[in-house]
């Protein structure tokens, strides 16, 4: 080991979990919840964390993501996060994990483009929050997750235990893709999730 930095600190009882780190060419995002919130910032060098930040739309309001994994979706074009959160008519799954949904991010601000958010799976009563994803090609990137049919009566809502795979198709071939031996421009973004 040639270099340490620093250890990422929140001020609150709860710990830290679920952590992801993420290069998009400068600041590498890192990004971590609890059972409460959703929290990222940005290391300078991918060694020295910045301070925590709650993770807001552009707007400024609160994304009411918590508690469960996100992913983030690079393109040479740009930086996208999959995630679940609150505010979706969806009080009634565990852990607000349905719908899927993803937006673009500002890596400069470190915020969620709310205008560019959708819906990736739908909310069919029960938790999609254990989700993957994979570089299929430059041109195509797929979300894969499986509704868990827990507790007994989500069925009521629709959902029966399905396997989605939410496949992005890309408009123009992704540089940052290193899928089928390409290797990706060492100034690109790196592949993430």
């Amino acid at each position: 080991m040639t270099s340490l930095g620093n250890a990422a600190r929140r001020e609150a009882r709860r710990r830290i979990l679920r952590t992801v780190n993420h290069q998009v060419q400068r600041p590498f995002l890192h990004d971590t919840a609890n059972r409460q919130v959703r929290v990222c910032h940005d290391e300078p060098d991918g060694l020295h964390f910045g301070p925590l930040k709650k993770w807001t739309f552009d707007n400024g309001a609160d994304l009411g993501s918590y508690n469960t994994q996100q992913h983030w979706v690079t393109h040479s074009d740009g930086l996208f996060l999959v995630y679940t959160r609150r505010g979706l008519n969806n009080d009634h799954v565990i852990r607000h994990r349905a719908p899927l949904v993803i937006a673009e991010v500002d890596p400069r601000r470190v915020t969620v483009k709310r205008q560019t958010e959708r819906i990736l799976v739908p909310e069919r009563g029960t938790r999609l929050g254990n989700f993957g994803m994979t570089d299929v090609s430059p041109t195509e990137t797929w979300i894969t997750t499986v509704e868990w049919m827990q507790p007994v009566g989500v069925a009521k809502y629709g959902s029966d235990n399905s396997v989605f795979v939410a496949k992005l198709t890309w408009n123009r071939p992704n540089l940052a893709s290193n899928v089928a031996g390409k290797t990706p421009d060492p100034g690109s973004p790196s592949v993430g999730n």
